[in-house]
C-alpha cells in the first residue's frame, strides 16, 4: 500500500483527508503542522500533502526542506489563501517545489486523481504497486476491457464496477480500484492492443 503524509492545521480537514484517502486504500500518517510533519517524514512515504499556511513551520519551508531531504518524494499542496500580498499562494508553491497544486475548498474527485497522476509519474504504470496489489483485479478488468472494445460508448466506471462485483471480487476492493486505474487501465490495454507500449 502507498504511504501519504497529511500536513494540515486544520483538525477537521485533516482527519477528512485520512478518512477519505483510507477509504481509497492508501495508509495515512498525519501531522498538526509543518514542524511535526518535518519530524514525521521519512522515505517510506509515497507522498506528501501540505497546507500552506500553517503556524511554526509554514507549507513553504516544508516543500523546500523535503525537497532538500527527499527529491524523489512527490508533493501537493493545498491552500485556502488564493495571495499572499501580491503573489499567487500555489504558483509559488510550484516554485518551492510542489509536484501538484489545489485550491481549497477541496473537490475530493479532483484530489484523488491529482494524488494518482502524482503517484503514476514517479512509478508509471503498469508497474506501479497501486495495481501490482491487485494483479487479480486488473486481469479481470483487462478482460473486461477486452470484451468491452467494440461497444460504442466505451463503457465507464460503473459497468466495470458491475462487471468485477460479478466475478466475486468484494466490494470494498472493488470500487476503490476502479475509482484509481480504471481510466488509466483503458488507456493503457487500447494503446496495447494497438501495438502501442
Amino acid at each position: 500500500m502507498q504511504k501519504i503524509l497529511v500536513i494540515e492545521d486544520d483538525d477537521l480537514g485533516r482527519e477528512l483527508y485520512r478518512v477519505m484517502l483510507e477509504r481509497k486504500g492508501f495508509v495515512v500518517v498525519e501531522a498538526s503542522d509543518g514542524e511535526e510533519g518535518l519530524a514525521l517524514y521519512d522515505d517510506s512515504f509515497d507522498l506528501v500533502i501540505t497546507d500552506i499556511i500553517m503556524d511554526n513551520i509554514d507549507g513553504f519551508e516544508v516543500i523546500e526542506t523535503l525537497r532538500g531531504r527527499s527529491p524523489s518524494v512527490r508533493i501537493l499542496a493545498i491552500t485556502g489563501c488564493k495571495t499572499i500580498g501580491t503573489l499567487d499562494t500555489l504558483t509559488l508553491a510550484r516554485k518551492y517545489g510542489a509536484d501538484g497544486i489545489l485550491a481549497k475548498p477541496i473537490n475530493w474527485k479532483v484530489m484523488i486523481s491529482t494524488i494518482c497522476d502524482l503517484l503514476v509519474a514517479a512509478n508509471p504504470f503498469p508497474q506501479e504497486e497501486m495495481w501490482s496489489n491487485h494483479s487479480g483485479l486488473m486481469a479481470a478488468l483487462q478482460v473486461f476491457i477486452e470484451e468491452s472494445r467494440n461497444k460504442k460508448p466505451l463503457p465507464g466506471e460503473a459497468e466495470a464496477t458491475a462487471y468485477l462485483l460479478g466475478k466475486g471480487f468484494p466490494e470494498s476492493h472493488v470500487q476503490s480500484f476502479v475509482d484509481v486505474v480504471y481510466q488509466r487501465a483503458l488507456d493503457y490495454f487500447k494503446g496495447e492492443a494497438q501495438g502501442v507500449s
